[in-house]
């Protein structure tokens, strides 16, 4: 178990640090946008590239911060079922419901893979007058559901790190808020 527990602390580090740099692509995302604007409205000189570099900016912060959202809990729940649930009982609904989200995930993978596989060989461009190579964006969006299926990996090995313990539970699920 020592080992699965290593795995998942390198799991959250990860989406950890491509949680940080996926809020950091807003600041980049935020002045095209604003350059942008002032170059339109007030020059009459829009930037030919602006729109689908914020496009794909903004998917990033999305494929990116997946896996953050999953190691803190922030993807929507259903609380009427849950808020009432013991932390383990929680993590047995969690274990319970988790063969859905991995084949969820797996089957969105494949999908994206195959799709970053034709736009390297077809050389796919967005469609626009800019027209930006896709191939980038699509294997990154691979690299954010692969970090995302092993998250909810990670997140899977904690679930059950709670119900075979006789530790709080509390302790387990979050040991960054237990104070010492």
């Amino acid at each position: 178990m020592k080992s699965l527990k290593k795995f998942a602390t390198m799991i959250d580090n990860i989406s950890e640090k491509t949680g940080i740099i996926g809020a950091l692509l807003v600041i980049p995302l935020m002045l095209i946008v604003f350059v942008d604007v002032v170059l339109r409205y007030i020059f009459n000189s829009p930037l030919v590239w602006a729109w689908d570099i914020n496009v794909q900016l903004s998917g990033l912060v999305v494929i990116l911060g997946m896996s953050y959202t999953l190691r803190y809990g922030g993807h929507i729940i259903i609380d009427v079922f849950v808020m009432k649930l013991s932390p383990r009982g929680r993590a047995i609904m969690d274990i319970c419901t988790s063969p859905l989200f991995f084949a969820a995930i797996a089957g969105l993978t494949w999908r994206a893979v195959l799709s970053a596989v034709n736009a390297i060989v077809t050389g796919e461009r967005y469609s626009s007058f800019f027209r930006p190579p896709l191939a980038p964006f699509r294997i990154l969006m691979v690299f954010g559901l692969a970090l995302l299926f092993c998250q909810g990996l990670s997140k899977f090995i904690k679930d059950v790190s709670v119900i075979i313990s006789p530790a709080p539970a509390a302790e387990i699920a979050a040991p960054e808020l237990v104070k010492e």
